[in-house]
């Protein structure tokens, strides 16, 4: 098969007092060194001497790609030259068209991530793949397992398929399913990525110890000393020793804060009841509390045991449905 041709037509307007008896195109492919000339390609005049306002130019097949410098040069009947500068770029000319292909979820035809906990189930992909040339020759379907990463093939060929499914989630993990199609050129093209993921499950309740506390003294003596004791901490539920889950969102139900122990975002703004924030948003737990003064401990004292603070939040992995709830403990 003889390769397609590239043509790069345009008009070149101009004004003159006298005729033009000469033009001219000149061009260059920007790779090429300094030293190789420009194509000169003189431009046909429909009369001379030619006295128009303007010359269509069509410039000789090229089938090198990629961005070219123009140069059109124009002559009058006294010998003035003027010149103009451009440039133009050359694509694909073969033919041989690139494919496309997306991927969407097929009950939605959305691309929104997917989350699940204890209920997984097993959903369908849409697939969505075209190609100029009608040459399509292979659809694989891959995955990955650790975000990624690595990749896998899942499906070596859908075929004339536009179809497939996720499988269910038995354990906590994410896939990832993207589609790479090839055509008879070898052209290929791969599509978006979806991502369904089993979170982990939340639990019931959790606890968490105040660090750090720092205890002040104000007295002169071990009967006779008073202790006072402050703490701040930042923290995320995500923690490893926490929920240990780092997608999905959370929204405070019951504010259980104290007199003694308070919690807030990190950036000084409250909890605000119902408001939806990733799992992983940094909170700060704020203590403040009378401390135990006995003499053996002067003059530095130690901390109160004061009542835990016990807030109620709820989790799901999407921040729209399937909320759990579960308690959360601060204590000294």
């Amino acid at each position: 098969m003889a390769a397609a041709q590239c043509y790069i037509s345009f008009e070149v307007h101009f004004t003159t007092s006298n005729p033009i008896q000469k033009a001219m195109a000149s061009y260059k492919n920007k790779s090429l060194s300094s030293t190789v000339p420009y194509t000169d390609t003189d431009i046909p005049l429909p009369s001379v001497p030619y006295n128009g306002t303007s010359l269509s130019v069509s410039l000789p097949d090229i089938q090198d790609q990629g961005d070219y410098d123009l140069v059109i040069t124009l002559t009058d009947s006294n010998g003035f030259i003027a010149k103009k500068s451009g440039t133009f770029k050359i694509g694909n000319c073969s033919g041989n068209t690139p494919p496309k292909v997306s991927i969407r979820w097929r009950d939605n035809s959305g691309t929104e991530e997917r989350f699940c906990t204890s209920s997984c189930p097993d959903y369908t992909i849409s697939v969505e793949s075209s190609d100029a040339n009608n040459d399509i020759v292979k659809r694989e379907v891959f995955i990955s397992q650790d975000n990624g990463g690595n990749w896998t093939s899942y499906i070596p060929d859908l075929s004339t398929s536009t179809i497939f499914n996720t499988g269910t989630l038995s354990t906590a993990g994410k896939r990832l399913f993207k589609v790479t199609v090839t055509d008879s050129a070898g052209n290929a093209a791969t599509s978006n990525m979806l991502s369904y993921t089993k979170q982990q499950e939340i639990t019931k309740f959790y606890k968490k110890n105040i660090n750090g506390i720092d205890c002040v003294s104000n007295g002169n003596g071990p009967t006779n000393y008073d202790v006072w004791c402050t703490a701040r901490e930042n923290f995320s539920l995500s923690d490893s020793n926490l929920t240990g889950i780092s997608t999905g969102f959370i929204r405070l139900i019951v504010d259980g804060g104290t007199s003694e122990i308070g919690l807030s975002k990190a950036t000084g703004a409250p909890l605000m009841i119902n408001q939806v924030l990733p799992i992983t948003s940094v909170l700060t737990v704020s203590y403040a509390a009378a401390g135990q003064n006995p003499p053996e401990a002067y003059p530095h004292g130690y901390p109160a045991n004061v009542s835990p603070s016990v807030y109620r939040f709820e989790f799901s992995a999407d921040g729209t449905t399937n909320w759990s709830v579960f308690d959360f403990s601060l204590d000294d």
